[in-house]
């Protein structure tokens, strides 16, 4: 298999790990989101703030470029910011 398959008794251990790995691989790279992986997920949703609005958006890229480095996306996005909400596209 090359995805995890949800339901099995250990995808949340490799959904993890998976994780993990690819915040230590990619923290030259990503030096803002690299944390946030390790630190900041819960379930498949990661939580972090920060604390300007550009801040913010370098945050935003960076995850969502070291996700793309893992094969993964993170297909919803929130922010109380009304400027950095504006640029989510909505589903």
């Amino acid at each position: 298999m090359k995805t995890v398959t949800y339901g099995t008794v250990s995808a949340p251990l490799l959904a993890t790990k998976t994780l993990l790995q690819l915040s230590r691989k990619e923290e030259k790279n990503f030096p803002s989101a690299a944390p946030a992986l390790r630190e900041n997920f819960y379930m498949d949703d990661v939580f972090c703030g920060a604390a300007s609005l550009m801040e913010a958006k370098a945050l935003k890229n960076q995850l969502s470029g070291i996700l793309k480095k893992g094969g993964m996306e993170l297909p919803k996005w929130g922010s109380s910011h009304p400027e950095l909400a504006s640029n989510i596209i909505k589903d």
